[in-house]
């Protein structure tokens, strides 16, 4: 997979996550969320390995506690393991 692609995706999820109501309107995010967890679902079953691997490295480079422990729950939390 894409490097590039997975690091915008995964950057797009915490903006999703993590932005206020002042940012985003909340419905929005949590309907785009469920959008991206149900496109990941239909990546072939290597692809989401290759995918959640990468979003495993995120957690343990992000320095903010709260973005690591969401995207450590990331996977479980959208059902994609």
């Amino acid at each position: 997979m894409n490097t590039t692609l997975m690091q915008i995706l995964v950057d797009t999820i915490v903006f999703l996550e993590m932005s206020g109501e002042d940012v985003i309107n909340p419905d929005a995010a949590v309907r785009q969320m469920e959008s991206i967890a149900f496109l990941l679902k239909s990546l072939s079953a290597d692809e989401r390995q290759v995918f959640l691997g990468f979003v495993r490295e995120q957690a343990g480079e992000r320095e903010d506690p709260e973005v690591r422990e969401f995207l450590r729950s990331f996977p479980q939390t959208l059902g994609l393991e």
